[in-house]
């Protein structure tokens, strides 16, 4: 039987031994697979669990902003498998939170100047 990572976490939040778990591996929530997706892509794709959702992304924040080898984020895995709104709306809502919070701390992408040309 091939395990996957989110095979990993979907037991985590039901049991409550989470906080073991990351304290023995804290780079759990942030490894990624063959095809780049980490716990978090897979967990939109495939659960209907606000909590795993919201374990992850309290695990590894910033894998919210992370694409896979397709160019998809978490919120695009989600949306793609036509998952419930409000699991969409928690990813989307740490998207933005995270990247509001990357603008303020001035590590985000500076906005480039427009040239324009007389002739």
């Amino acid at each position: 039987m091939i395990m996957h990572a989110y095979d990993i976490f979907i037991p985590l939040s039901k049991y409550s031994c989470y906080d073991s778990f990351y304290q023995a591996w804290p780079d759990g929530a942030s490894i990624q697979n063959k095809n780049e997706d980490t716990p978090l892509h897979l967990a939109a794709a495939y659960t209907s669990d606000k909590d795993i959702i919201e374990l992850l992304l309290d695990c590894a924040p910033s894998s919210i902003l992370v694409l896979n080898i397709s160019g998809q984020s978490p919120v695009d895995r989600a949306k793609s498998n036509g998952l419930k709104k409000n699991i969409i709306g928690v990813l989307k809502t740490a998207a933005d939170n995270l990247a509001l919070s990357a603008e303020r701390e001035g590590w985000g992408f500076k906005k480039e100047k427009k040239h324009t040309f007389e002739v």
